[in-house]
């Protein structure tokens, strides 16, 4: 079992965009995510590129608003208050998989088993568990 914690807000992939010439880019908040969550993939845990069938569990937790009243703060905090605002749950796990691809496993298309939670935490972080099949 590999875990990973990323520190700070959850960043999530963003759409490519088109030039006038007909190319497509990724965005550049997009791509310095991805460049620092594969940066402190490699430097915490280095290059394992597992090779079989995988199970990936993602936990994008994002900070409570402080502009909340105490009592909803609270009920995010316990887990009550469920997180139904953007960005997507499967864009917020798209941009940290990506990123991680090549490191962790050869191709993302071992992961045969995916299951994302989007949810309000004190501390904002994205955790990663990756498990061979």
């Amino acid at each position: 079992m590999i875990t990973l914690t990323i520190p700070g807000d959850p960043v999530a992939k963003g759409r490519p965009r088109m030039t006038r010439a007909g190319h497509a880019y990724t965005p550049a908040k997009t791509r310095q995510y991805e460049a620092a969550v594969r940066a402190l993939a490699l430097s915490e845990i280095g290059a394992i590129a597992l090779e079989g069938p995988l199970s990936v569990h993602i936990i994008c937790s994002y900070r409570i608003p402080p502009s909340w009243t105490k009592a909803r703060q609270k009920r995010a905090q316990d887990g009550t208050e469920h997180m139904i605002t953007k960005p997507d749950i499967d864009n917020a796990c798209k941009a940290v998989i990506d990123a991680i691809n090549g490191v962790f496993w050869v191709d993302d298309r071992q992961i045969v088993r995916l299951t994302v939670d989007k949810l309000y935490s004190r501390i904002p972080a994205v955790t990663v568990t990756v498990r061979e099949l």
